[in-house]
């Protein structure tokens, strides 16, 4: 079956529906849930149309009221093949949402292990988190180098009708020089000017042209001519998101493009150690692909960047700065590096102190730096040598996945501003098995689930962002596969299941708020989720809105869509103050859809309403 799932709490595994499915009987009846009839009088056909409108199976819809759970219905069906019913126990891949049970579980071991300092605890340098004396000591050494490789070089531009070399830096500055000696005719650093938008950090290769310009890629595929000192000039010399690449490559892959100065053909160097031929707009045009040659003792993610002279003698410049010289295919045949000295006074974005500073509470409050995602397949290509087909998961693990990060550059320093990572939020459960000896999942399993009485599940056969193979089944009960699924690095930031009544009693353990139900989490652990971290428009896992009134995480993967909303006293919508409601969406979704919010925001709102119009019983909880 498509779902294989690791059932986590001991309790209530004997259910009805694990007996039928041992004895290969299906069950026959789905329960639907219910809510308090004014609710439903107030949704009416909302979700019906919902689902008919964009196209979608069903879903599990769960909402409360102070505290008390006052709906948990299922809609739709389980599986478009057969039209089985949807029940309130199929439980359906809620993707990011399980980011705030990865902050839940961080903070529980804070607690239970009185180090609520651990938030606040580098992850990196020679007493972080993950240190040299670390199980896996090859993330470090490859922090190192990553670090060394990205900074304070952006790209190397050697000019065909005088072989004078320039070279950029990510300090906004350029310097003019030799190869041996990067300034020798430049008095000073030059500033250089880029395209609206654009930032070195975006650079991720620089090539001279035969007329004695520059041509210049960026990371989102788009690519600019000019000058020496205007990356863009004339104005109109930019292009947005048209270079095409050789298969199965990355505009982050690169680690080199030159021009060739009798010919004018283009050459691309990647990180897997293939060389492409083309032309600015088209780097395969010509030759997809041959492998390269680096030298004795090198790799390519030791590149900084890479140049062609007027004579077509290829240069390579190293993080260790070293040079080689050589052709196309062969980097360093005569295995006769020299040295090459920086411009003075470059000194580079400061990425090992960016690194240094980084901590959880970054991690987990997407304030990191990190970008959204660290490349699967250049992690496999780091590991391997080759770029690997599509879903490596369980074969490439996340230390591995880590490996490669520091390769990639970072986005700002720590804790300045924010940008939604799922690696950064997968680190965060890494360190966390680091520190306390024990799996993601035993952890989640103890200090969340168990105490809970509620069971989640992982997508164990993953139906993943990388798997185009159709299916129907979109939704499990409380089965087991009888194995112990091999935990992957994706599965505290997006691999889990749940339904959406479960996910609500998980909600009302973390939220200070009334109701009979008592919470797992310290009122200070759960204002730490709730406020905006320093420079973030996320608390611990909550993206959180400006007011502080409204808490929201939303999660998409191919088989599964989820939506939850947290509403403070004073947020309103259409007219209804939602302070007190909660609501959670689960549903099996074929693709993404961002239609999810404004249809929990109808949920609470109906909510909202039946209180208002026939207040709800304080003994009404459907827990």
């Amino acid at each position: 079956m498509p779902y294989l799932l690791r059932t986590f709490s001991a309790s209530r595994k004997l259910g009805f529906a694990v007996v039928m499915a041992i004895f290969g009987v299906a069950s026959t009846s789905a329960d639907p849930g219910e809510a308090f009839p004014t609710i439903d009088v107030e949704l009416g056909q909302t979700v019906e149309d919902f689902l008919e409108e964009n196209s979608h199976p069903g879903m599990t819809v769960a909402a409360s009221l102070n505290g008390r759970m006052v709906m948990n219905k299922a809609y739709g069906v389980r599986n478009i093949d057969t039209q089985e019913p949807m029940s309130i126990h199929h439980r359906t891949r809620i993707a990011s949402l399980s980011k705030l049970l990865n902050a839940a579980t961080f903070l529980k071991y804070t607690e239970d292990t009185a180090n609520p300092g651990l938030l606040d605890e580098p992850i990196f340098g020679s007493h972080g988190l993950l240190s040299p004396n670390d199980a896996d000591p090859e993330i470090y050494d490859e922090f190192i180098s990553g670090t060394k490789r990205r900074t304070p070089v952006v790209g190397t531009v050697i000019s065909k009708p005088n072989d004078h070399v320039y070279t950029y830096y990510d300090s906004g500055f350029y310097s003019i020089g030799t190869t041996s000696d990067l300034d020798a005719r430049s008095n000073s650093l030059l500033p250089y000017a880029l395209p609206p938008g654009k930032s070195p950090s975006d650079i991720v290769a620089m090539a001279g042209s035969t007329s004695g310009g520059t041509f210049t890629w960026y990371r989102d595929g788009s690519f600019s001519c000019g000058t020496f000192d205007d990356l863009r000039s004339p104005e109109e010399c930019y292009f947005e998101e048209i270079t095409q690449l050789p298969p199965k490559q990355q505009m982050g892959f690169l680690v080199g493009v030159a021009v060739a100065g009798q010919s004018g053909k283009v050459y691309s160097w990647y990180e897997d150690g293939t060389r492409a031929v083309g032309h600015v707009f088209d780097l395969a045009a010509i030759d997809s692909g041959q492998p390269y040659q680096v030298g004795v003792g090198r790799r390519t993610y030791s590149i900084r960047s890479m140049a062609i002279s007027a004579h077509d003698r290829v240069y390579t410049f190293y993080s260790d700065n070293r040079v080689s010289r050589g052709t196309s295919l062969d980097l360093d045949p005569n295995n006769a590096e020299y040295d090459t000295s920086l411009a003075a006074g470059v000194s580079g974005r400061p990425w090992m102190s960016w690194y240094s500073q980084m901590t959880p509470r970054h991690l987990l409050s997407h304030s990191s730096g990190i970008p959204r995602d660290v490349s699967l397949t250049g992690a496999t290509g780091l590991d391997t040598g080759q770029l690997a087909a599509a879903g490596p998961d369980g074969q490439l693990g996340f230390a591995k996945l880590q490996k490669y990060a520091p390769h990639s550059r970072l986005l700002f320093p720590p804790g300045t501003t924010s940008v939604y990572s799922n690696h950064a939020v997968s680190l965060a459960g890494y360190a966390l098995e680091t520190v306390s000896g024990e799996t993601y999942g035993d952890l989640l399993e103890t200090r969340i689930l168990d105490p809970l009485g509620i069971e989640m599940g992982l997508a164990w056969d993953p139906i993943g962002d990388n798997d185009a193979t159709p299916h129907t089944l979109y939704g499990e009960l409380v089965e087991t596969c009888g194995c112990d699924p091999i935990w992957r690095f994706r599965e505290n930031s997006g691999y889990l299941t749940a339904t959406a009544g479960d996910y609500l009693r998980f909600l009302l353990a973390i939220d200070n708020g009334p109701g009979p139900h008592g919470d797992l989490l310290s009122p200070a652990s759960v204002a730490l989720m709730e406020t905006r971290a320093p420079g973030s428009a996320y608390g611990l896992g909550w993206s959180v809105s400006q007011s502080g009134r409204m808490m929201s995480h939303s999660g998409a993967v191919l088989g599964g869509s989820s939506v939850t909303y947290r509403f403070k006293a004073g947020y309103s919508y259409e007219g209804q103050d939602l302070g007190g409601i909660q609501v959670v969406i689960a549903a099996n979704m074929l693709h993404r859809n961002s239609g999810l919010g404004t249809l929990a925001l109808r949920v609470a709102k109906a909510v909202a309403v039946a209180n208002a119009n026939r207040h709800i019983p304080s003994s009404y909880d459907l827990y």
